[in-house]
């Protein structure tokens, strides 16, 4: 696993070679004219080599909630302010109820309404039942014409199915007042969690207008004791974030505090809004004292690679440096694939492929008489200023070639 990251890191550190200059051979040694001091060289040295960085990110809090009306209306008064405690259920707000309660007494009085509708009807199949039931039982010289129950029959099971349409109607009459009292009962605005009012948007007065869409009339935080830490964290190094992964933050308020953190998730689709590739990154933190306010900036650190003691170690810009009077040796190969016009064109990405198959990057040595010797390497791990190097010919001491002097710079 180290090994294939290892050759990703190598890979595109030969592109940026690449697109910079050639690739050349070992075997091959020139001298710079004598007397000129042509170029910046850099001891290879034995040394620490950790790979971190440093990203901004907004703290809030770990459990935020936006609370809004679903009904229309007036604010009647509002009971908290900014940074008050509040209790589950605790009212917050008002909204003026009258219409609403207009609205329940209207229902109440459609249900009664129906009420007594559906006893009226009950009451006309009672007599109805009772009419066919003597005239069934009547003797003889009383008795009806059969034409007459048979009519009677029918009236009785016309009324008993308006009795059903009574019912419905009650029903949803019943229904209406239910809706009509959870309307009213949404006048008044409740904390559903126990926590911190950060911020109020509404004031007395003020008509609110939930038919579009629904109004944030406060946001309260569950809890301040735990608070989150939202980064983006650049693609280059996101492969090394990890869940759990333990850091630390500064913040502008305390900068003599450095503060513990850990991930708690990494997100897997980019960031909006930027314009690079970056991906968000949640840590959770313990806020004692709750002396850390939602929306403080914090710079998180974090380690992408756990400190390497005694490294023999480079300059990174070291492995970027081109020396142009190098030539990659044109393997036989390329002599019986190419025309000879196009060897030394084919060699140079011949020579790249070789080098990032084999996890490997060339430098460029200055030996103390002046002449210029290319080695080839594999690196570690790497951060923005030093790699380290796990094998190849380099030695403590040697001086690796980082680029050209300025020829104005008198030192």
């Amino acid at each position: 696993m180290q090994k294939s990251a290892t050759r990703n890191i190598l890979t595109t550190i030969c592109l940026l070679i690449l697109g910079g200059g050639s690739y050349y051979a070992v075997t091959q040694h020139y001298k710079p004219d004598p007397g000129q001091s042509m170029y910046l060289t850099a001891r290879v040295e034995l040394g620490v080599v950790k790979r971190e960085i440093n990203v901004l990110g907004t703290i809030t809090s770990k459990n935020q909630i936006e609370i809004g009306t679903e009904v229309s209306g007036r604010i009647q008064t509002v009971e908290v302010r900014d940074n008050q405690r509040v209790s589950v259920n605790q009212v917050l707000a008002k909204i003026d109820a009258d219409q609403f309660e207009n609205s329940v007494s209207k229902a109440r009085a459609l249900v009664l309404q129906a009420e007594a509708e559906k006893n009226r009807q009950t009451a006309t199949i009672e007599i109805l039942e009772a009419q066919v039931a003597r005239r069934r039982s009547a003797s003889s010289e009383l008795a009806f014409s059969a034409e007459a129950i048979e009519k009677l029959e029918y009236d009785l099971r016309i009324a008993q199915s308006d009795l059903k349409s009574k019912d419905s109607a009650l029903l949803l009459a019943k229904a209406d007042l239910m809706e009509a009292e959870l309307k009213l009962g949404k006048t008044i605005i409740r904390s559903p969690i126990d926590g911190y009012v950060l911020q109020t948007k509404v004031e007395a007065g003020q008509t609110v207008n939930s038919s579009l869409e629904t109004p944030v009339l406060f946001t309260v935080a569950s809890d301040l004791s735990v608070i989150e830490i939202n980064v983006n964290v650049d693609e280059v190094d996101i492969s090394k974030i990890k869940k759990g992964m333990r850091t630390s933050f500064r913040a502008e308020s305390y900068p003599e505090y450095r503060f513990q953190a850990e991930v708690s998730d990494v997100k897997k689709v980019p960031a909006e809004g930027l314009n690079y590739v970056a991906y968000p990154v949640v840590l959770h933190a313990t806020n004692e004292d709750e002396i850390l306010y939602p929306g403080m900036t914090a710079n998180v650190h974090f380690n992408l690679v756990k400190p390497i003691q005694n490294a023999l170690r480079i300059p990174v810009d070291a492995t970027r440096y081109r020396h142009t009077e190098f030539k990659p040796a044109i393997p036989e190969v390329l002599k019986k694939r190419h025309p000879k016009e196009a060897w030394e064109a084919a060699a140079f990405g011949y020579d790249l492929g070789r080098l990032a198959k084999e996890g490997l990057v060339r430098v460029f040595v200055q030996k103390d008489d002046g002449s210029i010797e290319a080695r080839e390497i594999e690196i570690g791990a790497a951060n923005r200023r030093f790699a380290q190097v796990l094998s190849g010919d380099l030695k403590a001491n040697e001086k690796v070639i980082l680029g050209l002097r300025n020829q104005n710079d008198p030192n």
